[in-house]
């Protein structure tokens, strides 16, 4: 799957100690930090990503409009 950076943060979610999830609103300064840590991320496995059957761009897709994505494609790799 590929997506944003931008994207991929606003779905970020937070857990506690127990693992249960924590409301939490970003400063500027720390969605700076995470979406400089997420395009680091999206650099590295780059390389990784490249060696994949099949790639699905979910950007600005919903968690529905995404799984849809990922099972047509998949489906037609099936087909062929």
């Amino acid at each position: 799957m590929r997506d944003q950076p931008e994207n991929i943060l606003e779905r970020i979610v937070f857990f506690d100690i127990d693992s249960k999830p924590v409301e939490k609103k970003l400063s500027n300064k720390e969605k700076k930090l995470y979406l400089r840590e997420i395009k680091k991320d999206i650099t590295y496995f780059n390389r990784s990503y490249k060696k994949a059957d099949f790639s699905v761009d979910i950007n600005g897709a919903g968690p529905d409009e995404s799984a849809r994505m990922i099972k047509n494609i998949i489906c037609e790799k099936v087909k062929n």
